[in-house]
């Protein structure tokens, strides 16, 4: 399928029944069959990214795997234009990025997470450290427009030219809540 803000079948494209695509109506005047993609589950997801439609879902294990159990509804990240030609009861987050949307790192995650709970973000962030490479986050964040929930975690710890927006957490209350977010046991 090619990417153009809405799906297009190609011809060389076999969409069974069981697929997620479904076709979309057509404009009047509008010869092209135009497809959107339902998504139910992470089936659905895979499925989908097989044909190359810039999609993620991510879900509670996904913080887990980084360190931090937490427990939000599954979200699907999707690449921006494609924000119309996806059908889903998952709450849908954009990413400006096609790249970040089609596989997300750990900066990416924490894009999300920053969205969900910050405080997240900035423990998925601090337990990886070793994976985050600081001018992507910047750059992410700056993207993303999410420098002000950026700013409120103080993610300047790791990202020191990110800019300050808004009010910060005092840094006694982000070191108490440092402490005090660890794991026990196995993930």
């Amino acid at each position: 399928m090619r990417v153009v803000g809405e799906l297009i079948r190609d011809s060389n494209d076999r969409i069974s029944r069981g697929d997620p695509f479904v076709v979309s109506p057509r404009p009047r005047g509008r010869p092209i069959k135009r497809h959107q993609v339902r998504i139910g589950g992470a089936a659905d997801v895979r499925r989908a990214r097989e044909f190359g439609v810039p999609l993620h879902l991510v879900s509670p294990v996904d913080s887990a795997v980084f360190g931090y159990p937490l427990t939000f509804p599954p979200v699907v990240v999707v690449w921006r234009p494609l924000r119309d030609a996806v059908i889903t009861n998952f709450a849908i987050q954009e990413f400006e990025s096609r790249a970040a949307s089609l596989r997300p790192r750990v900066e990416d995650l924490a894009i999300i997470l920053l969205r969900i709970d910050a405080l997240a973000a900035r423990a998925i962030l601090l337990r990886n450290r070793e994976f985050v490479w600081p001018s992507y986050l910047e750059t992410r964040i700056l993207e993303e427009d999410c420098a002000a929930e950026a700013s409120h975690v103080r993610l300047q710890e790791i990202t020191p030219n990110l800019p300050v927006v808004g009010v910060q957490l005092s840094s006694d209350v982000l070191a108490r809540q440092d402490r005090n977010s660890f794991t026990v046991g196995l993930l």
